[in-house]
């Protein structure tokens, strides 16, 4: 019977994970060009006759505050900063969590402020899940191909 507690020799150690920087440009691209459809969308609905112009200032508001959480999420991960692949995991999580926690808080706070609240609140959901879901298919691409070349090593 073998012992589960052993630690393993040197022969079988991995090498050390190489530290990446992520995609910036991509990153900060893909947000900008996220925030930009979003808030053109909320913008343009008005125009078009699908909502109110009050509906649809209120959604352009909440849009517009959305992306600004985004950017200081990812400002402070800090994305030209070369780290592991483990670490850039952790770093996005926390990142996300941190705006998960305050994009609510923020846009409960400012909810009576627009001439809208329901186009806000609902243009702050949208904002934020479209928001993630193209950050999280950009980062998770960085980290995979990271640890892909770190296995073929």
């Amino acid at each position: 019977m073998s012992d589960m507690n052993a630690v393993p020799s040197a022969a079988g150690k991995l090498p050390p994970e190489t530290p990446i920087a992520m995609p910036a440009g991509l990153i900060f691209g893909t947000w900008a060009g996220t925030s930009a459809l979003c808030a053109g969308a909320a913008f343009a609905m008005s125009p078009l006759g699908l909502l109110k112009p009050e509906v649809s200032v209120s959604a352009t508001l909440g849009s517009i505050l959305v992306s600004c959480i985004m950017l200081l999420g990812l400002l402070a991960m800090a994305p030209w900063a070369a780290r592991t692949p483990s670490s850039w995991s952790s770093r996005w999580l926390a990142a996300t969590v941190i705006r998960f926690v305050t994009t609510p808080f923020l846009a409960l706070l400012l909810y009576s402020f627009p001439p809208s609240a329901e186009g806000f609140l609902l243009s702050v959901a949208g904002t934020y899940l479209v928001s993630l879901a193209v950050e999280a298919a950009v980062v998770a691409k960085s980290v995979l191909a990271a640890a892909a070349a770190f296995e073929r090593r």
